[in-house]
């Protein structure tokens, strides 16, 4: 299995560290999956972020905590940078790179999307390191497979439904909740491939308002008749 990883660091040596990391942990057989990292030094807004991940098919990203040190460009540390993302792309791979493994309760991040500098630079000697760079290739890759893997059945629900749909099978209200779910997470999720037709959005609300325009034309018509009478 391939991975690709963007490493958001304003110190290109800390880039080439982590790439060195992972070809160190697949060079000693700790792993048999495959990491092409890419890095970005500088950013110039979130936008720029989110179009690089796109044209490149980013599987992961890394940002570096501190990214506002060494007189950077970077406007805003890494937490911050992570936070947008995941505005954009919800629940998208990410983790924070720091040399404070602690540094997550500041955060309030999750202790598994933390990778230590320590550990990057791992005595190869030393048993424990070791175990703690598989642990932590292992937390990468999992973390990827599981976002794949749920976007692939909602792509695949999604695609379900619709197709239903187009062939003009009335759906219930419970499958027309679960359409508007779906494309909710897809609207928000990397893959943003599937958009569902603005006509088909709340099909459960176009229904119930054309039955309640049509009850009321029923009680003004017998109104008028009343009148007439």
């Amino acid at each position: 299995m391939n991975y690709k990883i963007l490493v958001v660091d304003e110190n290109s040596d800390q880039i080439e560290g982590f790439e060195t990391f992972l070809d160190n942990i697949k060079q000693q057989g700790l792993t048999d999956k495959t990491f092409e990292v890419f890095g970005l030094t500088s950013i110039s807004d979130e936008g720029e972020l989110f179009q690089f991940i796109i044209s490149n098919e980013i599987d992961c990203v890394a940002f570096d905590y501190k990214l506002m040190e060494n007189n950077s460009s970077f406007s805003q540390q890494g937490d911050v940078f992570q936070m947008h993302l995941l505005e954009h792309f919800e629940e998208f791979p990410t983790f924070i790179i720091t040399n404070n493994a602690d540094d997550y309760k500041l955060m309030k991040a999750d202790p598994f999307k933390i990778i230590s500098k320590a550990i990057i630079n791992f005595n190869s000697d030393n048993k424990d390191e070791v175990n703690q760079a598989i642990k932590t290739i292992n937390n990468i890759s999992q973390l990827i497979d599981r976002y794949k893997e749920n976007l692939k059945s909602n792509e695949d629900a999604f695609f379900e439904l619709t197709d239903r749909q187009s062939k003009g099978e009335k759906l219930n209200d419970k499958d027309l909740a679960r359409l508007v779910d779906l494309d909710t997470k897809l609207e928000s999720s990397i893959s943003k491939k599937s958009k569902l037709p603005k006509d088909w959005k709340s099909p459960a609300d176009i229904d119930n308002l054309t039955k309640l325009v049509s009850e009321t034309e029923g009680i003004l018509n017998e109104l008028k008749k009343l009148k007439n009478d």
